[in-house]
């Protein structure tokens, strides 16, 4: 199930297509079963006949079976994979990941690739948890994000509050060093989530927010991460 081309680039909407596309094209086949005019013929050996009918086939007991079968058989998990690239061998790249080790993700074709690159991988997934096999990984899209050294974040003003709304105060692990956790945003409102004067109303619900400073260090950058996203730099925004 490895993926030959280079740089696929999906968006969510096709995605979401191309998942129903496989549910629907299973659908049209049993419709065409059941709804296809046919001819049967009947022998009768003993009179040594031949009977040539035209119907509609009945469904048989038989494509249940089947319609579990092609169940099993579509199977997906959607995942992202975000990280640098930390070596490229035998038609895989391996992915640093800061809470266990490196992903290892198969992909035929790295011309464009080389260590040290920042990547964000979309990956499918066909096989079950229990039976989970990187080499079944299938490369949905690929996109260079930057090169390691050149990453920053962006710049703001401000200043970390004492007290942050709702959220219990926490310091996470990364590869960039500490980084704290000022809050989450839990309304489309404008008002403070740690930071001073700092405007969420066109941030989703759910969006976190860090800084890498200690409380009451003046914020010299930040970042915030989606709900469910791999990394927190995944989505780095302007003040």
């Amino acid at each position: 199930m490895k993926q030959s081309s280079k740089f696929m680039h999906w968006n969510g909407f096709t995605k979401k297509v191309f998942l129903s596309v496989g549910s629907l094209a299973f659908s049209i086949v049993i419709s065409g079963c059941s709804d296809q005019a046919t001819e049967t013929i009947s022998e009768d050996v003993s009179e040594g006949e031949v009977e040539v009918t035209e119907g509609v086939a009945e469904p048989s007991e038989s494509p249940k079976s089947d319609t579990s079968e092609a169940e099993a058989e579509e199977y997906v998990d959607i995942f992202t994979v975000t990280g640098e690239i930390e070596r490229i061998e035998d038609e895989m790249i391996y992915i640093a990941h800061e809470e266990s080790a490196s992903w290892t993700i198969p992909m035929e074709d790295t011309a464009d690739l080389e260590v040290g690159q920042f990547v964000h991988i979309e990956v499918a997934d066909h096989t079950p948890e229990d039976d989970w096999d990187p080499r079944d990984f299938e490369v949905m899209s690929l996109e260079v994000i930057s090169e390691a050294a050149d990453f920053e974040y962006i710049q703001y003003d401000g200043k970390i509050f004492s007290e942050v709304p709702d959220k219990e105060i926490s310091i996470i692990e990364s590869r960039f060093g500490e980084r704290q956790l000022l809050g989450q945003i839990t309304e489309q409102a404008k008002g403070s989530i740690g930071i001073q004067d700092f405007s969420a109303s066109h941030l989703p619900i759910g969006t976190k927010i860090y800084a890498p400073v200690s409380e009451g260090d003046e914020v010299s950058t930040i970042v915030a991460e989606m709900e469910g996203a791999d990394v927190f730099y995944q989505l780095a925004f302007e003040m």
